[in-house]
């Protein structure tokens, strides 16, 4: 073998590959492409619509949690002032109801005092008024300044009043249910009957 020969073969003592080919290679060479600018005012305009949307939608949260609160407030203020009305109402309920059943019963037995009062007989009726009507005169007849206290129905105390004339007007009425006038002066209690004879006439009726 030649040393031309060896030379060739030991890749050290290779000559050197022509220039040409070298300028060759480095024009295949690929270079990555440059990155273009980024759009600031994009980024920007998105960066402020993600902003906004957050707001909205946290200021619409605020707002319905706002008026839930508000919602509730006022239901219970409703109910409140429901209950304060039903009370008050069902009171004056009440106390209506009750006033009526007492001028009910007021009515009722003063109805039934002037129906039994004429079963009983004129005369009957007559003397009790007579006689209560002299033991107030003879009670009057010393004290001029003496206060008479009267209960009954009224249409008794009408004809006591007839009777008793002037003395009427020394009389202090107070009208009440029953057959009987009573009549108080100082400690002396006097009273008529008409309410036995009533008892007794109400046994014998069918």
């Amino acid at each position: 073998m030649s040393i031309a020969a060896l030379y060739e073969r030991l890749t050290d003592f290779a000559p050197l590959a022509p220039q040409g080919v070298e300028s060759e290679a480095s024009d295949a060479v690929s270079y990555p492409k440059a990155v273009p600018d980024p759009d600031i005012t994009a980024i920007v305009a998105e960066a402020v619509a993600q902003a906004e949307a957050e707001l909205t939608a946290r200021l619409a949260e605020e707002h319905e949690a706002a008026l839930e609160a508000e919602r509730q407030r006022h239901a219970g203020e409703m109910a409140e002032f429901g209950a304060r009305f039903g009370a008050h109402a069902g009171a004056a309920i009440a106390t209506s109801m009750a006033e009526m059943e007492t001028r009910l019963v007021h009515l009722a037995t003063d109805a039934a005092a002037r129906v039994v009062a004429t079963l009983v007989s004129d005369d009957i009726r007559s003397r009790s008024i007579d006689a209560l009507a002299k033991a107030i005169i003879a009670a009057c007849a010393d004290r001029e300044a003496v206060r008479i206290k009267v209960s009954g129905p009224q249409f008794l105390f009408d004809a006591l009043t007839v009777a008793i004339g002037g003395r009427a007007d020394n009389v202090d009425f107070i009208e009440a249910v029953g057959f009987d006038l009573s009549v108080s002066i100082d400690d002396n209690l006097f009273e008529t009957r008409l309410g036995e004879w009533s008892s007794a006439l109400s046994e014998t009726l069918p």
